[in-house]
């Protein structure tokens, strides 16, 4: 009986130990919030003047870094564009699109992201604004700025109108500190 209870506080002291020496070492924290495509997302975010933890962190909550991801609405790709927003940016960079399979290439959908992403920031001149929008549209939070719906703020994102942008805007924002912390 004695031996078995040392036997249980060795493995139970061992367990510790390999849990906060994977802890310390943010092995588990990396694994948690990986940075997949880094070279295309430090490319991209850096030609459109972004932080790439932002992008990152986009790119979790978006499609969890699955670049063949499909929403049930018919976003695409690892930033989850839908493809008549897709084709519009890519009329705006004068880029042509020869195809909806195309939004999923990982250099493709990342490139057209990050601007559009870029764009809703400078647009909007706001982080959090432009996060909700990615999610719920332009129009959508326009109105709700407008009517005074929501002011824009994260502390009262709580006050967003569809449940799924303020659980967004939430997610992405605390992925984006995980990120900031991490690397």
């Amino acid at each position: 009986m004695k031996k078995n209870l040392i036997v249980y506080v060795a493995i139970i002291l061992i367990l510790f130990t390999l849990v906060f020496a994977l802890h310390q070492t943010n092995i588990i924290w990396r694994y948690l919030y990986p940075t997949d495509y880094k070279d295309l997302v430090y490319e991209y975010s850096y030609k459109n003047d972004l932080d790439p933890y932002l992008v990152f962190s986009i790119i979790k909550v978006e499609s969890k870094f699955q670049e063949d991801a499909v929403s049930r609405r018919g976003a695409l790709g690892l930033m989850q564009l839908m493809p008549d927003t897709a084709k519009w940016i890519a009329e705006q960079k004068g880029v042509n699109l020869k195809s909806e399979d195309e939004i999923l290439k990982p250099e493709v959908n990342i490139a057209l992201g990050t601007w559009y992403l870029k764009h809703l920031i400078d647009n909007y001149d706001d982080k959090n604004v432009a996060i909700a929008s990615y999610n719920a549209g332009r129009g959508n939070v326009k109105k709700w700025l407008d009517e005074g719906v929501w002011d824009g703020s994260l502390k009262l994102a709580n006050e967003i109108p569809f449940a799924e942008t303020r659980e967004y805007v939430y997610k992405v924002n605390i992925a984006y500190q995980k990120y900031k912390e991490i690397y």
